[in-house]
């Protein structure tokens, strides 16, 4: 059967990429919260309000909207305490707001998941022993 090597590769990349998907998006930050930030979100200037090096180097930020002051946490955050940033947040639900950039967010998470099922696909192709053609 000609052909099979493509096959298992396709169906290892598909399986690989549905995996992906579920676990990314059973998280509270997947894809369709950085696609609504991406969206639709709105920049607003924060203040770095608290830091904790030792879990992921999060930081505690705070933003005012309409004189309602809002908090949030960022991981990998390498600002320090005072220091001002650039919060996004959505119009409709201002507790829900990031310091870094939902567009590049969104494009790593996606473009991972991608990449590592076109490897899965790839390396289960190229595993994947060929028929020898009979006679």
């Amino acid at each position: 059967m000609a052909g099979t090597p493509v096959k298992a590769g396709l169906f290892a990349a598909f399986i690989t990429f549905a995996l992906f998907v579920i676990v990314i998006n059973i998280q509270a930050r997947g894809w369709v919260y950085w696609y609504r930030l991406a969206a639709g979100g709105k920049p607003a200037p924060a203040t770095i309000v608290s830091r904790n090096p030792v879990t992921h180097n999060t930081c505690g930020f705070e933003f005012i909207i309409d004189s309602h002051t809002y908090r949030g946490s960022e991981q990998g955050c390498g600002l320090e305490v005072g220091q001002s940033a650039q919060a996004v947040y959505l119009p409709d639900q201002p507790s829900v707001a990031t310091l870094r950039s939902p567009t590049s967010v969104l494009l790593l998470r996606v473009g991972a998941a991608i990449v590592l099922a076109l490897l899965a696909g790839v390396l289960s192709a190229w595993r994947t022993p060929r028929e020898e053609p009979r006679v």
